[in-house]
Parts: C-alpha cells; sequence; structure tokens
C-alpha cells in the first residue's frame, strides 16, 4: 500500500462526502508549476502593455505580486490562458486564446501521490478526467481589485461538481481533487463545505449564474447551520464526492490564493465532457495505455479546441440549467 494511505480516512469520505489530507505536496513541488505561470504572465503582460490595457510591469517582482499589479490597472484580465479547460460558451478562433498546456500542470495531473489517494476512491484503474481548473484568485480585500475583476473576485457559489458535466455522467465514480498552491485561510477563501450532502439521490436544483462561474444551488436550499469551512496549509488535498454541496469564502486578504480544481474517475465510465481529451493515468489491467507524453497531452487539447471552434456554440456538452425554472425564481 502506498506511502500516503494511513493518511486518508475513506470512511470519512464515504460518511460525510468529502475528506481532507494535510501536507500531501511540499513548496518545492510547485515550483515548476510557478515557473510556468510566471513566464505566461511576463507573456500576457507583454501583450496587455503593446495593446495600452496596463501602463506599467514590474517583471522583477514575484509572481503573486506581479499578478496583483495587473489587476489594479486592467479592468477585466481575461483568465483563459490561466486556465486549463476550455469554456462551454463557444470558442471563436479569432478571439479565443490559448489554456495553459504546459508539462507542470501535466506533471501534476499525473503525479503518483495524487493518485495513490484516488485510487483509493476509485479504484486501481484511473482516468483524469478533463473537467477540470487552475483557480488563481486575487484579493478581494484590496478596494482597487474590487471594483475590477469582478468575476473572479467572487465567491464560488454553492454547487455540487456533478451539476456541471452531460446528465450520461450522472452514475460515474467522479472524484475532486482540490489541490491547495497557497495556503487558503477563511480570510483568504477557503473552500466551505455542506456535510453528508452527497447522500441525497437526486442532483439539488441548480440556476445558471454566468458562463464564468457555472450554475450554482439557490441558497435557500442550502442548510446554512452545518456549514463547515475547510481552511489548509499550501500542498494539502480536500477530496470531494461528485453530489457534495461546496462553494468557497470570498478572498478578503491582501494575498493571492491559488487552488488546483482535478477531477479522476474509473476507466471507461462516460467523463460527462466526451468531446474534451481525458486520458487514463494509472492502469494494472492495460499499463501500455497510461499516458505518459506531455507532447501527445497537448495535441489531444489542440485537436479537440479546433473542433469546438467548428462547433461554434458549445452550451449543449453540459446539463441545461434554466433561469426559468421555478426554484429560480
Amino acid at each position: 500500500m502506498n506511502v500516503l494511505s494511513e493518511q486518508i480516512d475513506v470512511e470519512q469520505f464515504s460518511d460525510q462526502g468529502y475528506a481532507v489530507i494535510d501536507s500531501v505536496f511540499r513548496p518545492e513541488d510547485f515550483k515548476a508549476l510557478r515557473d510556468g505561470y510566471s513566464e505566461l504572465l511576463d507573456r500576457e503582460a507583454a501583450g496587455m502593455l503593446a495593446t495600452g490595457s496596463i501602463d506599467s510591469y514590474d517583471a522583477s517582482l514575484p509572481f503573486d505580486e506581479r499578478l496583483i499589479d495587473v489587476c489594479r490597472q486592467c479592468e477585466e484580465i481575461d483568465w483563459t490562458p490561466f486556465d486549463i479547460t476550455f469554456t462551454l460558451f463557444g470558442l471563436d478562433a479569432a478571439d479565443s486564446k490559448p489554456i495553459y498546456l504546459g508539462k507542470p500542470i501535466f506533471d501534476i495531473l499525473r503525479h503518483p501521490r495524487i493518485l495513490d489517494i484516488a485510487e483509493q476512491i476509485v479504484g486501481p484503474e484511473i482516468y483524469c478526467n478533463p473537467i477540470q481548473h487552475v483557480r488563481i484568485k486575487p484579493p478581494q480585500g484590496d478596494q482597487t481589485l474590487t471594483r475590477k475583476n469582478s468575476i473572479i473576485l467572487r465567491s464560488q457559489p454553492w454547487h455540487q461538481d456533478l451539476s456541471v458535466t452531460s446528465e450520461d455522467a450522472n452514475d460515474t465514480d467522479l472524484l475532486t481533487v482540490w489541490v491547495a498552491v497557497t495556503d487558503a485561510t477563511e480570510e483568504m477563501g477557503c473552500l466551505k463545505v455542506i456535510p453528508e450532502s452527497h447522500r441525497r439521490n437526486d442532483l439539488m436544483p441548480h440556476c445558471p449564474v454566468d458562463v464564468k462561474q457555472g450554475p450554482s444551488i439557490p441558497d435557500k436550499y442550502v442548510p446554512k447551520e452545518v456549514v463547515k469551512s475547510l481552511p489548509v496549509k499550501a500542498g494539502s488535498v480536500i477530496l470531494f464526492h461528485r453530489k457534495t454541496i461546496h462553494g468557497s469564502h470570498s478572498n478578503l486578504s491582501d494575498k493571492l490564493r491559488w487552488s488546483l480544481d482535478l477531477r479522476y474517475q474509473p476507466v471507461g465510465q462516460p467523463t460527462g465532457r466526451d468531446i474534451f481529451p481525458g486520458f487514463i493515468a494509472r492502469s494494472e489491467t492495460y499499463p501500455e495505455r497510461v499516458l505518459a507524453d506531455h507532447s501527445e497531452w497537448q495535441r489531444n487539447w489542440q485537436e479537440a479546441r479546433d473542433k469546438l471552434i467548428k462547433m461554434g456554440d458549445n452550451s449543449v456538452l453540459a446539463r441545461e440549467w434554466s433561469a426559468d425554472a421555478p426554484w429560480c425564481a
């Protein structure tokens, strides 16, 4: 059995719908990721300087300070290049920027520590589900930032992760692995959860919020008296069942909160986003089918992007939630 197994409370996960695992990663484990995003920010800032979106950029500052300064200067950052998946609401060849497909994030998706954790929930045949995100949340406590970049600054509304999949994935054993790249205190906008909320058979009613945040559960359906905040240190991991109700607090600190929202499932089950390219991350039965080639992973996403651009309106890829539903009134 792997080294981390004794740290994972599988019984709590089954009973409560979530589990927290401390100290899965060390700060140095994120160095390549930070370096990759630092280079990405330099490129994006160069384009903003050229178009006049920002007036200045000090490349000598640490990544966190540079990003916060860029947020202060511009009215709205296009966060697409910082994410690792596509929007569901249409890609346009002229306007859409590429997502981040650097090797550091591919290495984390396949990291043995994450797969060791996932294996204890979904089994030894592990598929990397393509519905995942990099979430970099600037400090809402900064009054200048509060007036700008309103979408990214919002707290994540109450939701279940199954709500953003297509209906064919209703019975998929989807596991969310939330990785804290930085500390996530309550002031910094840590996650919050409704324990045992995964036990309900049906998916909770959701309402569309906007294209960048996805659907949310109306407050009247969320039992606030049992809300549990989940502050964690950098390097910690939080696991969620696909039906567990969770969200996040607002980042009211003066620091950047950075996390990875990754998902895994058993090989062979529907992903809930078939046109997006997942891959086999671990397999005892078919080890030759495990994807270890970063360049192939990049090509798969680039090919998917070309298909999505041809499709135009991609909203049919996910479950439809109507703003006219009675629970949204």
